[in-house]
């Protein structure tokens, strides 16, 4: 599991304006609580045991092969009421793949979410993927207050 210790500097999401850094509430402060890389077993659960304890909700950003390897436990977080997004096939960083690579491993993992949301591995993602993806995805990016 990955934390990232630091806010995300503003200049940063204006640089990419198509990209979700933070989401306003009209109806006042929420925190979007999102995890990521699954299903993974025990991890995934003890998120899902937590979250119900709290009465709370998250996002589950999911990784194709992990749900094929587990689908029982993707079935969990839904039935759970949580949300699920997009987070790649195999979990490639966009920086390292071309474009044609990286959309195919979106719609691959896509078959399995059936989610317009989207979270890019490692937050690495090229210019030239927001522009493919960003007429069928919400890309959601994170931030931490």
């Amino acid at each position: 599991m990955q934390f990232y210790p630091f806010t995300i500097p503003s200049f940063v999401n204006s640089l990419f304006p198509n990209l979700e850094w933070r989401i306003k509430n009209p109806v006042g402060r929420q925190i979007f609580l999102t995890f990521d890389d699954g299903p993974q077993p025990e991890v995934t659960q003890w998120v899902l045991k937590t979250l119900k304890e709290h009465n709370a909700l998250g996002t589950f950003f999911m990784v194709g092969e992990n749900i094929i390897k587990r689908p029982e436990i993707m079935q969990e977080v839904k039935a759970a009421g949580h949300a699920i997004g997009n987070h790649t096939h195999r979990h490639n960083s966009g920086y390292s793949s071309k474009l044609s690579d990286y959309i195919m491993e979106v719609k691959e993992c896509q078959k399995y979410t059936q989610t317009n949301l989207f979270r890019p591995p490692y937050g690495r993602i090229r210019t030239n993927q927001i522009k493919a993806l960003k007429d069928d995805y919400q890309i959601i990016m994170w931030n931490q207050l």
